[in-house]
């Protein structure tokens, strides 16, 4: 009977350990930086709101990543609702009947025109050919 208890008592320990083990990967996982604007963010970053009194600085995805349309919660400090938007070089790019929320799509560079030169041609005539009528 004794040996039995201790058998037990050797299993809970053990299961005790995994989740304080367990508890420790999240607690660590969850305790990103938190902010109060994205200038407290790392360059790659921005300040994400997931509740009321929850912010903390998330990475913006970058090329071919996913992403979502997102809107500021407060133009003044720029604090993002639920995700970062792309990294500053690139836009959102919906799927195809993405237009209800969320509206998920990659993230892709934006692609910058080069102006074109326009050349105009002029025609000149030759003045020596014409007649002086000025007498």
């Amino acid at each position: 009977m004794y040996l039995a208890y201790l058998n037990y008592r050797q299993q809970k320990f053990k299961t005790m350990k995994y989740v304080i083990l367990l508890i420790a990967v999240i607690t660590v996982t969850q305790c990103k930086e938190r902010c109060k604007n994205s200038n407290e963010c790392r360059v790659d970053e921005c300040c994400v709101q997931f509740s009321e009194y929850s912010t903390r600085c998330e990475r913006r995805p970058k090329a071919g990543r996913i992403c979502y349309k997102t809107e500021y919660m407060n133009e003044e400090n720029s604090v993002y609702r639920g995700k970062c938007p792309c990294l500053e070089d690139m836009e959102c790019k919906l799927w195809k009947g993405q237009n209800e929320s969320p509206r998920k799509g990659r993230c892709e560079k934006i692609e910058t025109t080069t102006p074109t030169r326009t050349t105009t041609h002029t025609n000149t005539t030759n003045n020596n050919n014409r007649e002086d009528t000025s007498y």
